[in-house]
């Protein structure tokens, strides 16, 4: 059942990005999915494997939803959040985003701590939290920096 609701999660979260109003570019959009995805990986590289702070499942079907979220969805919510965050002119707007985005993020992780597709041996909920909040403004000031380049 977790591979289905990652899978059906994944889903959902492209069909967003195709209907909703991009207020970022076709290259801005794939530098944020690249980002996310390049530190994405690395940190539950770290994590998971390096640290050993989370055990991941061995079952394949659950560690193909894993992977799925890791390398997929994840980065697709990003690229929502900097199009919502980059829409919004208030700091308030901004914040805002930012926050919801961090709620979906510790659900999902929420969701995958319920289904057992990963078990935290030394870490919690707050320092994934930690880890969202700080991937999301290294997402938001390496976005500006690349605007600024451009």
């Amino acid at each position: 059942m977790g591979f289905v609701l990652i899978f059906v999660l994944t889903w959902l979260a492209v069909f967003i990005i195709y209907g909703m109003y991009k207020k970022l570019s076709v290259l801005e959009n794939t530098f944020v999915y690249l980002v996310v995805l390049t530190l994405g990986i690395n940190i539950a590289w770290i994590v998971a494997e390096e640290l050993k702070l989370i055990s991941i499942t061995k079952d394949g079907l659950l560690f193909t939803g894993y992977v799925l979220h890791r390398s997929v969805l994840i980065p697709f919510i990003y690229v929502i959040l900097m199009n919502l965050v980059f829409r919004f002119q208030s700091v308030a707007g901004r914040l805002l985003c930012a926050g919801g985005a961090l709620v979906l993020l510790l659900a999902l992780d929420g969701v995958m701590l319920a289904y057992e597709v990963i078990r935290y041996l030394k870490w919690n909920l707050w320092l994934e939290a930690i880890e969202i909040v700080a991937l999301q403004l290294a997402t938001y000031l390496l976005l500006r920096l690349y605007r600024k380049a451009a």
